[in-house]
């Protein structure tokens, strides 16, 4: 056998396997993985909907077909998980930044979940009360991906919020790796539009695939602001037929979008 070869089925065998177990009292799409730094192993507790394979795991749908479970392999990715390959697990964040994954280091393990609560829990950490900037924190955003304040204090120590990135684990470190970023053409507005077509066409047969345990339908929002109301008429094809409103804004303004 060659070098090459050996060198790949080396790296295969050391690639940590999962080794999940459902915690029926959770929250449903909650997650937490504990990557042992001795032995090649990791350590799933998840809530009752979260669709695990032998190879993955998600709370996520995806631009691409649910059975290949390539997430980890484009940026159009709403929700999270993690997937083994030959050269390590990926976890994956979502692509939007309504959602993050936590990551929390110790001396013999790494710790990442999408529940903050669950990761404290687990670690036997708690928040620090004197922490007075929480909210601020969180809110930091806003500010966009290389702006934002990537770690806060707990008990536990430093906990790093991670937003759109994913992150890799070679068996003993994890670090931060990007999403694939296509090329994309956008020079026309017919172009544009037909990506998010497609794209939509192809989130809404991923989340309805039927070897999901737990499949999604489309569910929109609606105001008064233009944008949801083009990504409702973009998404109806794909088979969105509901939406959900608020009668008002926070100023009280009519914002339900009728």
């Amino acid at each position: 056998m060659s070098p090459c070869r050996d060198e790949a089925r080396y790296l295969e065998a050391e690639v940590a396997t999962f080794d999940y177990t459902l915690m029926t009292e959770w929250p449903p799409l909650a997650w937490l993985a504990r990557c042992d730094r001795a032995v090649p192993r990791i350590a799933i507790a998840h809530g009752p909907m979260v669709e695990t394979q032998g190879d993955w795991f998600c709370e996520a749908v995806w631009a691409g077909p649910y059975e290949a479970g390539d997430f980890d392999r484009t940026d159009l990715v709403f929700g999270s998980g993690a997937r083994r390959r030959d050269s390590g697990v990926v976890f994956v964040s979502s692509g939007a930044t309504v959602d993050r994954l936590h990551v929390l280091e110790t001396a013999d393990a790494a710790w990442v979940s999408n529940s903050l609560a669950c990761l404290l829990a687990a670690a036997g950490g708690e928040v620090d009360p004197t922490h007075r900037r929480y909210f601020q924190d969180f809110k930091s955003i806003v500010r966009g991906l290389r702006h934002y304040r990537r770690t806060f204090p707990t008990t536990a120590g430093p906990v790093r919020l991670l937003y759109h990135d994913n992150a890799t684990w070679s068996g003993s470190a994890l670090r931060e790796t990007p999403k694939p970023f296509p090329t994309r053409d956008f020079g026309s507005f017919e172009r544009y539009r037909d990506f998010l077509v497609a794209s939509l066409r192809e989130l809404a047969q991923n989340m309805a695939a039927g070897t999901r345990r737990h499949p999604y339908q489309l569910l929109g929002t609606m105001s008064s602001g233009y944008d949801s109301a083009t990504v409702a008429a973009l998404a109806r094809p794909a088979g969105l037929r509901e939406v959900i409103a608020f009668d008002q804004a926070r100023n009280g303004e009519s914002d339900s979008g009728d």
